[in-house]
C-alpha cells in the first residue's frame, strides 16, 4: 500500500505558520513542530489512506509526520542530517540522505543508502541486508534476494522462501502458493538456488 508523493493543495490544510511558528492542525488542534523554521520550512510528500504521512525540510532538520485517522496522536519526529542538501524521500516510509537510510523518520543502523533499492511487496534491500518494511530480514541474503511477483508478500533467496519477512516452514514443501510455484518453475535453472541441486 503506497501513499500518493504528490502533494497537491490538501496538505495546506494541515500544516500552517503564525506566530513565527510551524503548526500541524489535526482538524481539532494545532500542533506545534518543534524547533520548525518558519521562512524556511517546506513540505516534501503527502500521503494520505488509514494515516496521513508526511516529510518536510527546513535549513536546520528534516521532519516526520504521521498522524492515524480516526482521532489517532500525532507522531512527528525531527531527523538531525548532517547533509539536508541531499536529503530526499523514496517511497512511503523511506528517506535518506548521503549518509543513512531512514525508515518513519528513524534513522537505520547498518543501512547503506548509496546502494538502497525498494522492491515490492514491502520488502527492499542494500548491499548489507534485506528489509521488510523497514525490518532487517536477519539471515537473508541480500545478494540474491527476489521478491516472487504477483504473489501474497514472498520472496526467496539462495536459502529460502519468505512471507511477510518470515522464513516460510514451508519453503521446501509443495503447500506453497501457485505463484510461488510458478515463479520456482520458471526459475529452475537459476544456479546456486536451494530448488536447483547444482550448486
Amino acid at each position: 500500500m503506497h501513499y500518493s508523493l504528490e502533494l497537491g493543495e490538501e496538505y495546506e490544510k494541515y500544516f500552517r505558520i503564525k506566530d513565527d511558528s510551524v503548526f500541524f492542525f489535526n482538524q481539532v488542534d494545532e500542533i506545534k513542530v518543534d524547533g520548525a523554521d518558519p521562512k524556511t520550512f517546506k513540505v516534501l510528500t503527502f500521503g494520505r489512506n488509514f494515516s496521513i504521512l508526511s516529510y518536510a525540510i527546513d535549513k536546520n532538520f528534516a521532519y516526520f509526520f504521521i498522524l492515524r485517522m480516526g482521532g489517532g496522536k500525532l507522531t512527528q519526529r525531527k531527523i538531525k542530517s548532517n547533509n539536508l542538501g541531499s536529503f530526499e524521500v523514496l517511497m512511503d516510509y523511506y528517506a535518506k540522505d548521503s549518509d543513512n537510510l531512514y525508515y518513519m523518520g528513524r534513522k537505520k543502523a547498518g543501512a547503506d543508502p548509496k546502494t538502497f533499492a525498494i522492491l515490492d511487496l514491502g520488502y527492499s534491500k542494500d548491499k548489507n541486508n534485506v528489509y521488510y518494511e523497514g525490518h532487517i530480514i536477519e539471515g537473508a541474503d541480500s545478494s540474491t534476494f527476489m521478491i516472487v511477483p504477483n504473489s501474497n508478500k514472498y520472496g526467496v533467496d539462495k536459502d529460502h522462501v519468505y512471507w511477510c519477512g518470515i522464513v516460510s516452514d514451508q519453503s521446501k514443501s509443495n503447500e506453497r502458493e501457485d505463484e510461488v510455484q510458478n515463479f520456482l518453475k520458471e526459475n529452475k535453472n537459476l544456479k546456486g538456488y536451494w530448488w536447483n541441486d547444482e550448486k
